[in-house]
């Protein structure tokens, strides 16, 4: 599904200076639809949208749009005001499929008269079609450092006391079949010194520290209090942009546990509000 939406044109001018009762005919791949006539007004405003059923098939990236806009004239042909051309690759292009456009009218000689025509595109594609909007292309990822193992990364000058006596008791607890744990220098024959005394038979269990530490910590928490506590929730509205429609007037409603604000009305399609709503509600732990 496409749609256009036809908002308002700006200084259409004829040539031997009457104002002009302009109306706007949208062309996509041939099929033709045209607003009402707005009379007497050099800056008409249309407000009408329009819609193309594409009947499953995507939007051609290559497509466009075939704008013109017309004086019209109750004898005798209907003068020319000027035309553009919208191209809809930008409209594939949006992350939400949709853009606003101010185009230059040309006349027949591809001279821009300086008028202008603002208008609004937005493009639904078929079910279970994939989005058409490419990202931007996302940096190389890098190798990934080798990570140490657990038991290198210890380091007893950075450890606390504690993690250090627990680190202690979980090596002299490792191998309870020995039944005792021998130093370094008192494995192999005679308290010779032997290399497998020197690396232990099997690595250490992982030692993940603030374990011991959690549990006390549990035993010694308070419940929390279930009282109730009141709160102030600020939100700040700043602004907003491009919002759709000509000669609106928008206002913006924030809701929070139930209270609701309102700002203050503002005027155009870039309303800016930078006001801020307090809330004051109550809330239970």
């Amino acid at each position: 599904m496409l749609r256009v939406f036809i908002l308002c044109a700006e200084r259409l001018h004829t040539e031997d200076d009457d104002i002009s009762d302009a109306y706007c005919r949208v062309v996509y791949e041939g099929s033709k639809k045209k607003t009402k006539v707005i009379k007497n007004n050099i800056n008409p405003v249309w407000n009408e949208g329009f819609e193309w059923d594409l009947k499953g098939i995507p939007l051609d990236s290559g497509a466009e749009l075939h704008l013109v806009v017309k004086d019209h004239e109750k004898m005798g042909r209907n003068r020319f005001l000027g035309e553009s051309r919208v191209a809809l690759r930008d409209i594939l292009n949006s992350p939400n499929l949709a853009a606003s456009f101010t185009v230059s009218l040309l006349d027949t000689k591809r001279n821009n008269t300086g008028a202008t025509l603002s208008l609004q595109v937005s493009y639904i594609p078929p079910p279970g079609m994939t989005p058409f909007f490419q990202p931007p292309p996302q940096p190389e990822a890098r190798e990934k450092p080798v990570e140490l193992d657990t038991v290198t990364v210890f380091s007893l000058d950075t450890m606390g006391e504690e993690d250090t006596e627990s680190m202690l008791m979980m090596e002299q607890t490792d191998d309870p079949d020995t039944g005792s744990h021998q130093g370094p220098h008192q494995g192999g024959q005679g308290g010779q010194e032997t290399p497998t005394a020197q690396t232990p038979k099997r690595a250490p269990p992982n030692y993940t520290p603030g374990v011991k530490r959690k549990k006390r910590q549990q035993g010694n928490k308070a419940p929390l209090p279930n009282k109730p506590q009141d709160l102030q929730v600020r939100v700040r509205v700043i602004e907003g942009r491009q919002l759709p429609g000509i000669n609106i007037k928008p206002v913006v409603k924030v809701t929070v546990g139930g209270q609701t604000k309102r700002t203050r009305i503002r005027k155009g399609n870039n309303p800016v509000f930078d006001e801020v709503k307090k809330h004051d509600i109550t809330c239970y732990n």
